[in-house]
This record gives C-alpha cells, structure tokens and sequence, in this order.
C-alpha cells in the first residue's frame, strides 16, 4: 500500500490544519506556555506527526499531546 510513496506525506488542508492549531493553542493556553517555547514547539510537532500517523480525532489528539505535555514541560524547563 506505502510502496511507490518513498515517504512522502499528503499535505493537510485547511481543516486539518484549524483543527490541530485549536488543539495547540488549547495545550498552551493549559500549560501557561508560550507558543515559541521548545515545549510549545515539540508539542506541534508531536501532534502533525500523531496527525500524519493516522490520529485523526479532535478528542484523540487531545489525549495524545495531553499525555506528553507533562513530559515535555519537565524536559525543557528552564531551557531556550
């Protein structure tokens, strides 16, 4: 099914994209955590990739980036 696809990935359209900015600005809203800090910027990450991986609910997506938020905050504090 993947063969032929040499790890390209479809591109996100503008839905897909509000939706993952409302769960983003949601997790740093939560957190106190300003969007250009390296928390803030994993959490994005790991939510395109959750995303691009098949996690395609709202209310998904929101456990997911919840359950690393915890790590991620302890891991870059005090740093950048």
């Amino acid at each position: 099914m993947f063969q032929g696809m040499h790890g390209s990935k479809s591109a996100l359209g503008p839905e897909d994209l509000a939706m993952i900015k409302d769960i983003y600005d949601e997790w740093c809203a939560a957190r106190c955590c300003p969007k250009d800090s390296p928390s803030a910027i994993k959490a994005a990450q790991e939510l395109i990739s959750m995303f691009e991986h098949g996690v395609r609910s709202k209310d998904d997506l929101r456990i997911m980036v919840g359950t690393i938020g915890a790590h991620l905050l302890k891991h870059w504090s005090g740093r950048g």
